[in-house]
Order: structure tokens, then sequence, then C-alpha cells
């Protein structure tokens, strides 16, 4: 896991919360909204910014007393215990929805239930990354939920932090269906979204019934302004409280202004590529559905000269983990065994090609048009760039003569 900074500034201001009538509205920019404010559905950047505001979860990490936030301190949950495979979770009592329904153990459970995340056809699928090996949710209580897992495991409530972790009310979300939910979210957080237009705006008010008592701002609008120039001329001007995603060779120009406050904070996340192997939606061709074809793409990426191009480690002292982490000896995938060792770089691209030629059923300008953005794309530095455009070439080339042999 890395760190990645998350920088966004704030006009000096004092926000004077002690009276609620003379609490501030806040109005923040933001370069994006995600399509659909349901947690586990609108897993992202964007979301990870406003679900807070307007969902609970049950614990939290605790970056205050602990800076490495390993502590865990209650929110929904009040209690929790693991005995050997099962954690008996204790909840808060009186908790309310924005809809005034009180939370009881069975919105929890419908909330982590095999139904929403798990099961064989989950509501949102993308909830099976952060529980695998789970058994069995239960409301064996009206405030007491038991998590079964196959095997024990110590780090549950830790998972239960993140999007996962976000109580949903099981009767109104089943009333509406998932998709409808996501327009018009309720959750028991601190404010309550009353407006939502994905491309536009989220704005959200107060929620003065909640459970840890009147949030600090009367109201919160977050704005879609996708341009920085357009977030920093409106914060300058006064039309906006606070901008994010700050470009990092705009931070010097944010200091100069001295009315503006740059922030910068860690935030952990998994950068990553992924490809892209659907079929539909127009794209039936797909090359990259071949998983030939995607060994192929990374073995003509020069993995070597990418580490020394970030951060400067030559190849000749690059460790035999950093060697494997470019490639195991032994894949199976698909009842066939690909070698994706390491290559010198004499030979990376010549293998890439080998590869190339083994696939099928891909046509060459669908390859073409796939292969050579990606792999430029991967590219972190003017020789690495230069070596894997042409590796691209190369095997886009050998392309039309690869018939359609089987591996």
């Amino acid at each position: 896991m890395r760190a990645l900074a998350l920088t966004l500034a704030v006009l000096l201001a004092p926000i004077l919360a002690s009276a609620q009538d003379r609490r501030p509205e806040l109005t923040v920019a933001v370069d994006n909204l995600w399509a659909t404010m349901e947690p586990v559905l609108g897993i992202s950047t964007t979301g990870g910014r406003v679900h807070p505001n307007f969902y609970d979860t049950l614990v939290e990490r605790d970056f205050i007393t602990d800076p490495n936030g390993l502590a865990l301190t209650p929110r929904l949950a009040t209690a929790w215990v693991q005995n050997g495979t099962v954690w008996t979770i204790t909840l808060r009592a009186g908790v309310k929805f924005h809809d005034g329904t009180v939370m009881t153990a069975d919105d929890v459970a419908f909330t982590l239930s095999a139904e929403r995340l798990w099961g064989p056809r989950p509501i949102a699928p993308r909830g099976r990354t952060f529980t695998a090996g789970w058994k069995r949710v239960e409301a064996v209580g009206p405030l007491t939920v038991e998590i079964e897992t196959e095997d024990p495991d110590p780090y549950l409530m830790r998972k239960l932090t993140g999007a996962i972790g976000f109580i949903v009310p099981k009767a109104y979300y089943q009333r509406v269906g998932h998709d409808r939910f996501g327009q018009q979210p309720i959750g028991t957080g601190a404010y309550r979204v009353t407006q939502f237009r994905s491309g536009e705006l989220l704005r959200m008010e107060a929620f003065d019934d909640h459970w840890a008592g009147p949030p600090p701002a009367r109201a919160v609008t977050w704005r879609i302004v996708p341009e920085f120039a357009g977030r920093l001329a409106g914060l300058v001007s006064g039309q906006f409280d606070m901008v994010v995603n700050i470009p990092t060779d705009q931070e010097s120009v944010i200091r100069r202004y001295p009315t503006l406050t740059l922030v910068q904070k860690q935030a952990e996340n998994y950068p990553l590529f992924a490809f892209n192997t659907l079929r539909d939606q127009g794209m039936a061709d797909n090359p990259v559905a071949d998983v030939r074809l995607r060994h192929a793409m990374i073995a003509g990426v020069n993995m070597h000269e990418i580490v020394q191009a970030l951060w400067g480690i030559p190849r000749s002292t690059q460790s035999r983990s950093t060697s494997r982490s470019m490639g195991r000896s032994l894949t199976r995938t698909a009842n066939r065994t690909w070698p994706t060792t390491p290559l010198a770089p004499a030979n990376w691209c010549g293998r890439a090609a080998m590869m190339v030629a083994r696939c099928s059923g891909t046509s060459h300008a669908a390859f073409s048009r796939t292969t050579r953005p990606l792999l430029k794309s991967w590219s972190s530095s003017g020789r690495t760039l230069a070596s894997t455009s042409n590796c691209a070439s190369s095997t886009a080339l050998i392309w039309p003569t690869a018939g359609h042999s089987t591996c």
C-alpha cells in the first residue's frame, strides 16, 4: 500500500457554530461526483469525499489519538468481540436514519448481507472484494449482530471502516431499489442529502438528530467544476469555501495568495492499471478479453526500466523480490501454463511478439487500436516510452501472420 498526497485549499475565514442559526453554509468545488451515492456501488475517490458526511460506519479508524490509524473507535457499534470464527457486534441504541426511523440490527444485517454484498448474485458485486470467506450475517437481537467467517478473521472490524461499513436502512433500500437509493440516499450521518444531480451538485443539510449531536455547518454544497482554473478562480473570489484536487504544479500558486491556505494530507490508496476485459457495450471484438494477449502486453513492458525511472534503482541492483513482482515463474490460466519470468532487456520485446503470435481470434486492427495506447500509457520516461512504443509496433507487425493457432 502506498500513500498518495491529497491536497485542498480553504479560505481563512472563521467558522462559528456556537448558535445553530449562525452556523455557516459551505460550498466545496470538486472535479467530479460519482453517478450514484449507493456507498458500495459508488466506491471511488469522489464518493469517498462525500459518503462519510451522510453515512456512518460501525467503527472508524482513530487518526486523532493514533496518527497511524491502527486504533478503532466506536461509531454505530459500541462493542465488538471475536470468538473463533464469529464476531459479535453490539449496536448503539437510539440511532436515527434521516427519515426518522430508528436503526436496528436488521438494518446492519441487511447492509452486510449476502443479498447485498457477497452472495451468488449480490446487489453490489464490488462488496465481494471485502467479504471473502464470509459465511453468515445475522441479527441475533434488536441491537446485536453476528458475522461468521470460514476462518478466524482478526481484521474483520477494520474492513468495516470502509465502504461496506456504511449502514443503510433495510426497509427504504428494499422498497425503492438500489438505483433510486443511489439518487436519494438515506443514512445515519451528520448531514442528510437534500439534492443530488450527478453531473452538477450534491447538497447536504444538517441532521440535528444525529446521535453525536448537531454538526458544525448548516449546509454543505459540493459543486462540480471540472477545470482547476475554474475552481481556483471561484475560491479566490469567495464563490467557494474549499476546493479539492490541486495539481502539484499549482501548489506554489495557491501559496502566493495570502487569503488561502493549502492543506495536504496522506490518503491510503491502491493505485493500479486494470485491463478492461468486457465484451458488451459495443466491445464484442475487445482483444484484451483474450488472457493470452494480456500476458503478451505485460511481457511487452520493460518493468525494470520503469522501476529505474520512477525510483532511480538501477536494474543491476533491483532485488529478487522486485523481479518476482514483475512476473511469476509460472502462471496457470484456463488449464494452460504461461511462462512469465522476468526478461533480460535484450529479449523482453521479442517475448511479447512471440506470445502475441500464439493468440487467435482478434483482428490486427483491434490489437493495434488497443495495445499501442495502453503500452504507451504505462511508460514512465522518454527512453521507456520509445522502447515500449517500438515494441508495440513490432508486436503489431507480427499479428497478421499469427493466424488462428491455439495454445
